[in-house]
């Protein structure tokens, strides 16, 4: 502990890793007190394999422990795979945040040990951080490469587009978006993954199964599968047909080499993140196109297997058209 009478009470082992926890429930946490009682180490990140994520977990969880929300004044110094977390004084406090601000152009640093030294650790990190991004843009360079293709996006003609159906439940399917309440893929929040943000885009799958005399829909691709899965019956068992417009730009992935040219087409800014290359940018996806039809054939050739680091589309699950733009007609209302 600091000999220093205005030093709060460090906070222990057991309070850091519960606090952590709280703020970043996606994280398993262990921390355990140092030797000379006044630190703690702060480590146990199991479901974290690569280092660049290894490093930006530990930098948000730093970052969360000296912020405002932190009950306790603390300072928080990287250590290879952790963190040794520290209580400091007041005074040490609002050099930080003097230090912190400096170097976002808010205000000129003051003078002092702490904050040039916490200035000099901020250009470290940084460096750290520049350097690991410029190993993971050739690493992803090399990848493309790698799944190279010498194919375009392809247009689908409407034509050959099957009948579509939204499926929902009883209460409706919250989460996705429904076919009168559509909202595009945004870049706030961003996901970078095999599909857009939760809450964006519209999935419709082929119809299945129809009544003969009414033409009511009875099942569609979706609700089949969902069925056949052992799942709730009930959550997709209601459905609206949708019908394109004739004006609607969809893209058609009918294999791997489909997926491959989207990919390159619209690819996904390189950051530190494993996987985001493997998958288009939605957002500038939707700016070009309306949807993506996903064929059954399309469906089998892009799952995630575990043998393959190329790009896939992980949760599909079946023939699918997901609508990122509302290019279509609500045909029997919800």
């Amino acid at each position: 502990m600091l000999e220093n009478a205005t030093t709060p009470a460090q906070p222990d082992a057991e309070q850091l890793r519960v606090w952590l926890a709280e703020q970043d429930p996606n994280r398993q946490w262990a921390a355990e007190a140092m030797p000379d009682g006044g630190r703690v180490w702060i480590d146990g990140l199991p479901d974290v394999s690569s280092p660049r994520a290894l490093w930006m977990a530990l930098t948000r969880a730093a970052d969360l422990l000296e912020g405002a929300a932190s009950p306790w004044p603390l300072e928080v110094e990287l250590d290879g795979a952790a963190l040794i977390v520290r209580t400091v004084t007041q005074e040490e406090t609002g050099q930080r945040r003097a230090s912190r601000h400096a170097e976002r152009g808010a205000q000129p640093a003051r003078s002092g040990g702490t904050a040039a030294r916490l200035q000099q650790e901020a250009r470290k990190r940084q460096r750290a951080y520049q350097g690991l991004l410029a190993d993971r843009r050739r690493e992803v360079e090399q990848w493309r490469q790698r799944h190279a293709t010498n194919r375009y996006v392809q247009r689908v003609d409407l034509a050959e587009l099957p009948d579509l159906a939204y499926s929902h439940g009883p209460g409706r399917y919250r989460g996705w978006s429904e076919p009168r309440t559509f909202r595009p893929p945004g870049r706030v929040p961003l996901t970078r993954g095999a599909m857009p943000q939760r809450g964006t885009g519209l999935w419709t799958s082929p119809v299945r199964q129809t009544n003969a005399a009414t033409g009511a829909v009875l099942s569609t691709v979706w609700s089949s599968h969902w069925e056949q899965a052992g799942r709730d019956p009930e959550r997709f068992s209601q459905h609206v047909r949708i019908v394109p417009e004739p004006y609607a730009r969809i893209v058609r992935v009918d294999d791997l080499e489909d997926l491959r040219a989207l990919v390159r087409a619209y690819p996904n800014p390189v950051g530190l993140d494993e996987d985001q290359h493997r998958f288009p940018d939605w957002p500038r996806l939707a700016q070009d196109w309306d949807a993506v039809y996903l064929t059954a054939n399309g469906a089998a050739e892009t799952a995630r297997t575990p043998d393959s680091d190329g790009p896939h589309l992980e949760g599909w699950k079946c023939e699918a058209v997901l609508w990122l733009q509302r290019a279509y007609t609500v045909a029997e209302g919800l």
